[in-house]
């Protein structure tokens, strides 16, 4: 087994039991802390299967010199049945019972896509399974989320929530694709667009909240800034304005050093995102506890994730696909 799986796997299972213990300390605010780690990961290996659905329907040959990290990503899928079961299965508000009926078929159509990513088959079915993740993932967005604060809503919810899953999938190929400098500014390229996208739909969601001024949706606004919560929305400004600035330059884009490091940084931000959104749901400040569920249901996912990508045996086209020139 490789030492980043070993590693991996370590961190997950420590934070599972860590995470028990939080939970024996104050369930609620363990099972919502465990409801963002899931909808992060499950958010993230969807973007990686809509990026392979994606890459199949235009016939892109480039990515395959970096493909593993997108299939092995969006095979991590098959774990959001056991990652989500915890949510399911314990009353995390009102109404859970109707919750569960309409959550765990979105669930478990995101695990037959994800266990299909990896085989030929994937680009047969690329067209429907990309329709079926857009219904899937805004009903299981606003299902989950409104189950904890019912009081509040957003049409564009489900579109904050893919963009945050998209970047998230490519700040990992960043992380962890081996290709040439061409493939390198290529993920560049796509990161820094997914993050302009992600950024339109965070200030024109607070813009639309902010004009009319009502009570009922500024309230979610005024629960995440204060506290703790005023330092997490500087971090979230910050995981925009800094990688965007250092993705400008073209020379950036092309360098493993600097893409990886900006990739690692937009990963992490990103995990903060999801618990932004949840959190604050049951009240009080962010708390260095709540990083054990992330910790977790990602160490575990990561785990699951390099195994796949050793696994995958060389695609065909790979050859013409390392010939690649970025335009």
């Amino acid at each position: 087994m490789r030492r980043d799986v070993v590693v991996a796997l370590v961190v997950g299972l420590g934070a599972v039991g860590a995470t028990v213990g939080y939970a024996a300390y104050d369930a609620r605010r363990a099972l919502l802390a465990w409801v963002a780690a899931a909808s992060f990961v499950a958010a993230t290996g969807i973007g990686a299967l809509v990026l392979v659905f994606a890459f199949h329907l235009v016939n892109a040959r480039w990515w395959l010199a970096v493909r593993a990290p997108f299939v092995a990503t969006a095979r991590t899928l098959v774990l959001a049945p056991l990652f989500f079961a915890p949510i399911l299965l314990a009353p995390v508000a009102r109404g859970t019972p109707l919750v569960v009926l309409r959550v765990a078929p979105c669930i478990l159509a995101w695990a037959a896509l994800g266990a299909i990513a990896p085989r030929a088959a994937a680009s047969k079915i690329a067209a429907p399974g990309l329709i079926v993740l857009a219904f899937t993932l805004t009903a299981a967005a606003f299902e989950l989320f409104h189950a904890l604060e019912p009081g509040w809503i957003s049409n564009a919810f489900g579109l904050y929530v893919f963009a945050g899953g998209l970047v998230a999938a490519l700040a990992i190929a960043a992380v962890t694709a081996r290709g040439t400098a061409e493939h390198d500014h290529a993920l560049g390229r796509l990161l820094l667009c997914a993050l302009l996208v992600w950024a339109y739909l965070a200030f024109f969601h607070l813009l639309l909240v902010w004009l009319p001024n009502l009570p009922r949706e500024v309230g979610f606004y005024r629960a995440r800034a204060s506290g703790t919560w005023t330092a997490a929305d500087t971090i979230l400004g910050a995981r925009f304005v800094v990688p965007f600035l250092a993705l400008l330059p073209r020379a950036a884009k092309r360098s493993r050093a600097v893409l990886a490091a900006v990739g690692a940084f937009v990963l992490a931000g990103e995990a903060l995102d999801f618990a932004w959104l949840i959190l604050p749901s049951a009240g009080g400040d962010l708390s260095w506890l709540d990083a054990f569920p992330f910790l977790a249901a990602g160490g575990l996912a990561w785990a699951y994730g390099a195994n796949v990508a050793a696994t995958l045996p060389a695609p065909a086209g790979l050859a013409a696909a390392l010939r690649y020139e970025a335009p």
